[in-house]
């Protein structure tokens, strides 16, 4: 059983991809119960459950611990996952009354991207974090670093750590990938830039400002023939006026297909 407390059907951003598409991969091998929170839509690739409160009510979720202490012991469930830190605790007080192990799937070290958003309470944060990972049984990380970090800063045992990169499908060949591109979107420069991501997450946030704040005008300086294509929700109202001052730079906003994106541009 895994438990991830927010909206990730369907699945459009990339952390909500991430999640799915690896649920779906080993539900081929293993039998997966997702548990997500009561706004997600149904899915018709795995059993998915949706018990939990929504993400803003996540500590209203020990009211559900019995109803899903029941599900696991109807269903002989054998491992619990929690997606993300603030997730562990549950699956940390169901494997308390189940006697069952229980992995900590990380995404991000959460402390620095707390301390990065300037969100209060960040250093209590740490305290949690590096509590819940020592309390599972086994941690996936996302990359080295990150696996790195929580080795040194949390102390934990080599042995239970893992990288899991975030996947990818491989890409199909589009031919005249780049004279389709200015087609589609009616750009007519000679060089294409592109920038995708979950814009209200700060690292892309702040990428996004770097990009049109000290990029852009480097660009502007060399005299270069150019278009800086957007794409990714959701977005900020201080952002969105800042790309539309600027005349190099196309916002898409969400699109599903990226693929002629990345080999046009």
């Amino acid at each position: 059983m895994a438990l991830a407390s927010y909206k990730v059907f369907p699945a459009h951003m990339g952390g909500q991809k991430a999640v799915v598409h690896f649920y779906k991969h080993l539900n081929q091998l293993l039998d997966v119960q997702l548990v997500v929170s009561s706004d997600n839509d149904a899915s018709n690739d795995m059993c998915v459950r949706p018990i939990l409160f929504r993400h803003r009510w996540m500590y209203l979720n020990v009211l559900k611990l019995f109803q899903l202490k029941k599900k696991m012991q109807e269903q002989k469930i054998q491992c619990i996952v929690a997606e993300h830190s603030y997730t562990g605790w549950i699956a940390f007080l169901l494997k308390r009354f189940n006697h069952i192990p229980f992995v900590l799937h990380s995404h991000n070290i959460e402390t620095s991207r707390f301390q990065q958003m300037k969100k209060k309470g960040w250093q209590l944060y740490r305290y949690y974090e590096k509590w819940i990972h020592r309390k599972a049984d086994f941690n996936f990380f996302k990359t080295t670093e990150d696996l790195q970090y929580a080795v040194h800063q949390y102390k934990l045992s080599p042995e239970k750590c893992l990288v899991i990169p975030y996947g990818v499908y491989p890409f199909r060949t589009i031919e005249n990938a780049r004279e389709l591109l200015r087609q589609r979107f009616g750009i007519s420069s000679q060089f294409v830039f592109y920038f995708n991501g979950t814009l209200d997450y700060y690292p892309n946030a702040k990428a996004l400002e770097m990009i049109i704040d000290h990029l852009h005008p480097l660009l502007q300086a060399k005299g270069m023939d150019y278009t800086i294509v957007i794409s990714g929700k959701p977005i900020s109202t201080d952002l969105l006026k800042k790309i539309a001052a600027v005349n190099n730079i196309k916002y898409l906003g969400f699109i599903d297909d990226i693929n002629l994106l990345y080999q046009g541009a």
